[in-house]
């Protein structure tokens, strides 16, 4: 018998070797990884800098995990494994860590998707609109760190769905409305201001035990309006997309608002513009495209999300339009749904084809109207309808666009300058300066 008594530690040790093989010997994988919706983590430079402050073995510990044989077929195993365990996710609310969405922080690379392959929109996509929290090393960090909060960061796993927690943060908030405050103090004689801070699903969760985890967002709104100047005009959707809060306005693995949601906010912008709602908006006809996993299913690549995917919504009817880019040409087929994205993982790109610096959108509305939309991507959902009631829209992202808004401004002749963010983008000191680095510097 002795010579069996190690077979059992040969065999083992003989595995592991074929697998160190298999997995050097491999092909490269994709690097999307499309079930998750995500980039694969790229192999880590050796440094020492890197070494000693720990985030070389990190980054290479995720490499080796998104690039390991066979990985998906492992990962298929696991899911199968622990949906006959009864550890579905169905089972109690939890609590789960995330890098956070529309971070504000400046992005090196913008989500230019005209004339590229799918794989390429999809990995510019991934890399600059969803996911800007994992994304460190390739971003300046504008202010702050928001690691500061002990729940930042923080989801909540309710049910089907997932909600990013908000944190208070007076200062951030105090900051992002003096930011606003200055376009009204320069741009007054020419335009109107308005702000659009939009809840999110939490807020409105019925379960209050879980919906106090998360800091109120009612009173980050209200306290945001309370610093504006009388002359900025703050459009309230708290209460509308409230009364609305059963229908399906919100994602349940996005981060984002539904269309539906953004159309509900844009009838009281609407109303606060044009004292009425476009009759055309009651013409128009949603169209439903099923199977969407978004950017919080990204986050934790739970089973339970996979078994209840969401619908994107767009609506068909809008004015006549085209979209265009920063040097004019078309993008999109010159329409403000992308609708190539709708077979995709990151079906939000339907929206303007996802977040660009600068985009362009021309119509025949003849309301004498020119919008700027300064926004995140909350914005994307909600522009369209502003071909209803405007001649032209100019929509900047600070987090990609690089030159000042004064003489843009100047030149389309721009009416009105709105303001779209959800409020979450107030739980950090970042997003107020990256709307004052868009103004031209030394002008009273």
């Amino acid at each position: 018998m002795k010579p069996f008594r190690y077979v059992n530690v040969w065999v083992f040790i003989g595995m592991l070797c074929l697998l160190a093989v298999a997995n050097a010997v491999a092909p490269a994988p994709a690097e999307l990884l499309k079930t998750e919706n995500r980039m694969a983590t790229q192999k880590p430079v050796l440094t020492a800098a890197h070494v000693f402050d720990g985030t070389y073995f990190s980054t290479y510990e995720n490499y080796f995990a998104d690039h390991f044989i066979l990985r998906d077929k492992w990962l298929g195993v696991s899911r199968t494994v622990s949906s006959l365990a009864g550890s579905s996710g169905d089972s109690a609310p939890q609590v789960m860590t995330f890098e956070g969405a529309n971070v504000a922080v400046k992005w090196t690379a913008e989500a230019e998707t005209a004339d590229t392959d799918e794989t390429d929109d999809l990995k510019a996509a991934l890399q600059s609109t969803e996911n800007a929290g994992a994304q460190s090393e390739e971003m300046e960090a504008i202010e702050g760190d928001a690691r500061q909060f002990d729940n930042w960061g923080k989801l909540l796993v309710y049910g089907d769905s997932v909600m990013e927690i908000n944190t208070s943060n007076p200062e951030a908030n105090a900051h992002y409305a003096a930011a606003i405050n200055t376009y009204w103090a320069r741009f007054k004689d020419t335009c109107n201001v308005y702000s659009l801070l939009i809840p999110t699903r939490i807020e409105f969760l019925k379960d209050d035990d879980y919906r106090e985890m998360s800091a109120s967002q009612r009173d980050t709104i209200d306290d945001m309006r309370t610093k504006l100047d009388q002359g900025v005009q703050f459009i309230d959707v708290y209460d509308t997309l409230a009364a609305h809060a059963s229908e399906y306005i919100y994602f349940r693995t996005d981060h984002h608002w539904t269309q539906l949601g953004a159309k509900y906010a844009f009838e009281v912008l609407a109303e606060a513009i044009n004292g009425e709602v476009p009759q055309q908006l009651d013409r128009l006809e949603p169209i439903e495209v099923h199977g969407y996993l978004g950017s919080l299913y990204t986050a934790t690549s739970l089973e339970n999300l996979t078994n209840h995917p969401d619908t994107v919504t767009y609506y068909k009817g809008l004015p006549d339009h085209e979209m265009r880019d920063d040097k004019g040409k078309v993008i999109e087929n010159g329409r403000v749904y992308a609708l190539r994205w709708l077979d995709t993982p990151q079906k939000y790109g339907v929206f303007l084809g996802g977040d660009r610096a600068y985009t362009q959108i021309e119509t025949h509305a003849g309301t004498g109207r020119r919008f700027l939309v300064l926004k995140d991507s909350y914005a994307n959902a909600f522009t369209p309808f502003l071909t209803m009631i405007a001649d032209e829209i100019i929509v900047i992202d600070p987090r990609l666009y690089t030159d000042d808004v004064d003489q843009l401004i100047s030149e389309h002749q721009i009416t009105d300058i709105i303001f779209v963010n959800y409020a979450l983008v107030n739980r950090w000191d970042g997003y107020a300066g990256l709307y004052e680095e868009l103004l031209a510097p030394n002008v009273p």
